[in-house]
């Protein structure tokens, strides 16, 4: 459909008088229109400026200490493995590392009575655990099995002892008590 400027007058006829009206109106609308195109680019340089003031001082108002909060958190490798895991529950809290299989290899715990680490084989078995329970501290040697095979250990009143075990825990050696 096609319009010519007889049919935008409305009354169907052409004349001069019709014409010159319609183009008037026709040069104030592409005035405004000018106008309005052109505020519209001040506005849209005005929030290109702006914008990244405003976004600075909301990163600003983020650097402030935050704090994010949960009963457990795990971290995952981009394979989706558990590398690690930190929780805290009635007995106190651990965190637990792990390898490439996922598999522990180092846990650390603390609960009322005291710190334990622990280390572990590749095959998950325990072959180092240092800790303190009350006022005594101790480390224990484990063999790729997990059995202990050698404490060493300083009591609350400050004696030491040290112990080396066989395969069946039965003490070989002993530090106050010597050979058995």
């Amino acid at each position: 459909m096609c319009f010519g400027l007889a049919s935008l007058s409305g009354t169907g006829s052409s004349s001069s008088t019709d014409t010159r009206g319609l183009v008037g109106q026709l040069s104030q609308i592409e005035r405004r229109l000018g106008r309005a195109e052109r505020s519209a680019r001040r506005s849209r340089l005005l929030l290109l400026a702006v914008f990244p003031v405003l976004l600075l001082g909301a990163a600003r108002q983020a650097v402030g200490p935050r704090v994010l909060e949960a009963a457990a958190f795990v971290v995952r490798d981009d394979a989706g493995i558990v590398r690690a895991q930190l929780g805290a529950g009635d007995e106190g809290s651990a965190l637990g590392l792990f390898d490439d299989r996922g598999h522990l290899r180092a846990g650390l715990s603390v609960a009322p009575d005291g710190p334990i680490l622990n280390l572990f084989s590749a095959e998950g078995n325990p072959r180092v655990v240092v800790g303190e329970r009350g006022e005594s501290a101790f480390v224990i040697l484990r063999d790729s099995d997990g059995a202990p095979r050698a404490a060493m250990a300083i009591q609350a009143d400050g004696t030491p002892s040290l112990y080396l075990l066989d395969e069946t825990m039965a003490p070989i050696w002993r530090q106050p008590g010597g050979q058995r």
